[in-house]
């Protein structure tokens, strides 16, 4: 709110005012919330001097701060019927037109613009606007050249251009241009962001990410958005405190954006918090997100309510009260990359009690074949000091799972339990999963015959299930 206006509308309508002042006076009405108080003083103004361009434009604007569009558009369009040949006023029209909706009236203004003044950047920028819209991407890039050639110093060719090189995949030019738009806009908060997410979604350099996001934040920090972008950038950096940090600045801002709830129970996860994981997690998935995996939220609670008596397990002082605990525990360990403490864990648990599945689902043996081959491949924290024996035993059991694990989905196919391009896919997830390229028979260990024509017959039975 500006306290100096407070009664200008009024002196200005009373007469004796140039447009010029009323102009002035309009806008910073609209600046400060009172679009309704411009409204009302430039229609008298509009009325007493008819003949004005420029006041038509500044009640357009001001009607469309109040939300009347059509108004506003009429405005505009009698602002051009007063001075045709201004390209100025063609492009608001072209601009009031794209805001209405009616991108195929804004072109041929902004054309006439360019026409009248081909130096006039915001005409091909109206142009490169309308393309946007379109999702014309390619057709945005010699039109913004263009604007450049025309202004180089101006920032919005520059924003746009990298804008426009993101949707083309060309993540080198979109750098280019993003850091031009920064380098010649500073204090250009909405550009800094723009740089942040192209590092963040596109790029994944996450320490660059969250240097374009930090500058975000200093120019708006009441954005709560850009708070959880730079919480986001620094835990796929591995900056886990930082993200914290910068996530609960998000949640004080925007407590209910589920963005916010997905990263900070993935940082807390990453730490190996599970139990500060738990509440978040269970907020993103009651929110209906999908990033989060369904049961994750249950599975974080468990491993919380584990983790206090993880040391003691270590140590052997401890031992699970049920077969279930010793499933769960191998899930902790398999969780923290303890991957020979999660294949024993797991195997004392099933042996105990075959029916008890692993939670989340993703079959019935196959995180714990996972952990196997983790192990038998020598990955994990306590690969150390396993003897050749002790990881063959790994990869046995390991073999030994997934080959339970085909044969219940196989059995689930055939009585119509799992549909067959879900099957499909499962067998598609074997072949590319990470876990498994130590064991898969293009893995790289130095296995003897009789072990590599097991797995190889394993593998051979999944490519072709997975056709």
């Amino acid at each position: 709110r500006i306290p100096w206006l407070e009664g200008y509308s009024k002196a200005a309508t009373s007469g004796g005012w140039s447009p010029t002042s009323v102009e002035l006076v309009g806008l910073s009405l609209i600046a400060g919330g009172k679009a309704e108080e411009a409204i009302a003083m430039l229609d008298a103004a509009v009325a007493r001097y008819p003949e004005d361009p420029w006041l038509q434009v500044v009640l357009g604007n001001a009607l469309h701060h109040a939300k009347q569009g059509r108004a506003a558009l009429r405005c505009f369009a009698a602002a051009v019927a007063l001075q045709p040949e201004s390209a100025m006023l063609r492009v608001h029209l072209g601009d009031a037109f794209i805001r209405a909706g009616r991108t195929e009236r804004a072109m041929p203004e902004y054309e006439r613009a360019i026409e009248l003044d081909p130096k006039l950047v915001r005409g091909y920028v109206g142009i490169a606007l309308v393309h946007l819209d379109a999702r014309q991407f390619d057709a945005m890039v010699p039109v913004l050249e263009q604007a450049v050639e025309a202004d180089p110093e101006d920032t919005i060719p520059h924003w746009l251009l990298g804008d426009a090189y993101i949707h083309l995949e060309q993540f080198v030019a979109a750098e280019q241009s993003l850091e031009r738009a920064v380098e010649l806009a500073p204090h250009n908060a909405a550009a800094w962001r723009r740089l942040g997410e192209l590092h963040l979604y596109y790029t994944r350099r996450y320490d660059d990410a969250a240097k374009a996001y930090d500058e975000a934040v200093i120019l708006r920090p009441l954005s709560g958005q850009s708070w959880r972008d730079l919480g986001a950038s620094c835990m796929w950096a591995g900056r886990y405190d930082e993200a914290l940090k910068a996530l609960g600045e998000a949640e004080a801002l925007v407590p209910d954006d589920v963005l916010v709830a997905v990263y900070t129970g993935r940082t807390h996860w990453f730490r190996q918090d599970f139990a500060s994981a738990y509440p978040y997690l269970k907020r993103a998935l009651a929110a209906g997100s999908t990033q989060i995996p369904p049961g994750y939220d249950e599975l974080a609670k468990r491993l919380g309510a584990l983790q206090p008596n993880l040391g003691a397990m270590r140590r052997g002082e401890y031992e699970p009260k049920t077969p279930r605990e010793w499933v769960d525990f191998g899930d902790l360990f398999y969780e923290i990359k303890e991957y020979a403490a999660s294949t024993r864990a797991y195997r004392k648990g099933y042996a105990l009690d075959p029916s008890i599945p692993v939670v989340p689902a993703k079959g019935r043996r196959y995180n714990a074949a996972c952990a196997a081959a983790l192990a038998g491949s020598g990955e994990g924290t306590d690969a150390n000091g396993l003897t050749a024996d002790e990881r063959r035993g790994f990869r046995d059991q390991a073999r030994t799972w997934l080959e339970a694990e085909l044969l219940v989905l196989r059995r689930q196919l055939a009585n119509g339990q799992l549909t067959k391009p879900a099957f499909e896919a499962w067998m598609k997830h074997w072949l590319g999963d990470k876990d498994l390229t130590g064991v898969r028979d293009e893995g790289g260990l130095a296995l003897d015959e009789s072990e590599r024509e097991a797995w190889a017959g394993l593998w051979t039975e999944v490519r072709g299930a997975a056709k």
